[in-house]
């Protein structure tokens, strides 16, 4: 019976060591999302907009379509500087050419389309704003200058 004991005891460390290193790796995900709203001049929702975010670091594009109350998502994008693109036929495409995604948070970029052909195209400039109002997850933005913690030395100041 011992041995059987200790066969449980072990397979039940085993199940949690599993268990908690799970939740430390999705925790370290590293990745920001996008998502919004795309509508008409009126403010109707509209569907089956074409949405591109095309990474100015990699050149990496990643695409997915408006459902049917005109929102969309894209989930996991490496942080960095993206192009995002909005594309819908009898409207004008619209772009926001740098549209920048930090680490833990989800930006939302709400985008009204104006009612053209494909081949006129309206650039925005402006920032989609930082602040995770989604969820509670957190995330660490290293700046150039930041402070580090060396076991042997305490706390670093590094420039």
């Amino acid at each position: 019976m011992s041995g059987y004991r200790r066969w449980m005891k072990t397979c039940a460390s085993l199940i949690a060591v599993v268990a908690l290193t799970a939740g430390m790796a999705w925790a370290q995900a590293g990745t920001g999302s996008l998502h919004g709203t795309i509508v008409d001049a009126q403010g109707a929702a509209l569907p089956g907009v074409t949405v591109s975010a095309t990474s100015l670091g990699t050149g990496a594009v990643r695409t997915t379509v408006t459902d049917g109350s005109g929102a969309y998502q894209l989930l996991a994008l490496p942080p960095g500087d993206y192009q995002v693109k909005f594309e819908l036929s009898g409207f004008r495409t619209a772009v926001h050419e740098k549209v920048t995604l930090q680490v833990d948070v989800s930006s939302k970029l709400d985008v009204p389309l104006e009612i053209g052909s494909l081949s006129e195209t309206v650039n925005v400039t402006g920032e989609v704003a930082p602040i995770n109002t989604t969820d509670a997850s957190l995330g660490t933005i290293f700046l150039s200058s930041s402070t580090i913690f060396s076991r042997s030395r305490g706390f670093v100041r590094r420039n």
